[in-house]
């Protein structure tokens, strides 16, 4: 299963240190991740995890040419799931929930997602 996190900005915070985790584990444990940011201070860390890493950079709260250019991103690389976490990732998810072939979003901390994340929507 090929997995995108969405993290717009990786500062050192719980979602960040809790995402960073996860990609440090990804692989031994059988999962192909990848994550897209716009970077911070602990972007290093994120390239040296062992996942590939997307870098992007947004230039408004809302950036069409970001979602624009995620699509093209989970198109081409053939994302099972592409999983935000912060608000502002979450702007962009709409334009990402277009139906791909290959890629569905999932918002975080709604009952939705985890309907959707579990398989029972």
């Amino acid at each position: 299963m090929r997995v995108l996190l969405v993290l717009d900005r990786l500062y050192r915070g719980g979602t960040e240190m809790q995402a960073l985790d996860v990609c440090r584990n990804a692989g031994r444990n059988g999962l192909d991740l990848s994550v897209a940011s716009g970077g911070g201070a602990l972007e290093g860390e994120f390239r040296d995890s062992g996942v590939q890493y997307h870098s992007f950079r947004r230039r408004a709260p809302l950036d069409l040419f970001l979602v624009h250019r995620l699509r093209q991103l989970i198109k081409g690389n053939h994302y099972n799931i592409v999983h935000t976490h912060q608000a502002v990732d979450a702007l962009h998810r709409p334009g990402l929930y277009r139906p791909t072939p290959c890629a569905r979003a999932i918002a975080p901390s709604t009952p939705l997602t985890n309907a959707a994340a579990s398989g029972d929507a």
